[in-house]
């Protein structure tokens, strides 16, 4: 099953390619990235599309006006062709074995929805985390 991951993008040149880079090296390989800019001012779209608008798994767009979060994840969700939508934030990322234990556990499950829990670094020292639960 395809999954379309969304990242919603505003001046983020300085993480989003670690956040990229955390979907690349799912485990999990079927997938297609979604990047929707929402009129970043830095260089980051530039970058983005020198990089990747030549990878099959892309999708780069840009808003022609600033919009918010909700509006570039909208946007992504319109343009998405997968069974199931994650979403990413261009200053997170996640462990190399997060979607296929999600989509395991669809498998397994037949969930519909499926979340994870989550850990906050700062200076690589956890400040605060969630336990993983199934519901």
């Amino acid at each position: 099953m395809l999954v379309s991951v969304i990242i919603p993008s505003f001046n983020s040149k300085l993480t989003i390619f670690r956040a990229i880079n955390s979907v690349l090296y799912q485990d999990y390989k079927n997938f297609e990235i979604i990047i929707v800019d929402d009129c970043s001012t830095d260089d980051g779209w530039e970058l983005l599309n020198e990089k990747y608008s030549y990878d099959d798994r892309f999708c780069i767009k840009r808003l022609s006006v600033n919009s918010g979060a909700g509006v570039t994840r909208g946007l992504g969700l319109s343009i998405a062709k997968g069974n199931f939508f994650a979403f990413l934030d261009a200053d997170d990322e996640w462990f190399p074995e997060k979607l296929f234990m999600q989509m395991d556990v669809v498998d397994n499950l037949n969930a519909d929805i499926v979340y994870s829990a989550y850990e906050i670094l700062q200076d690589n020292k956890i400040l605060a985390k969630t336990r993983p639960k199934i519901c």
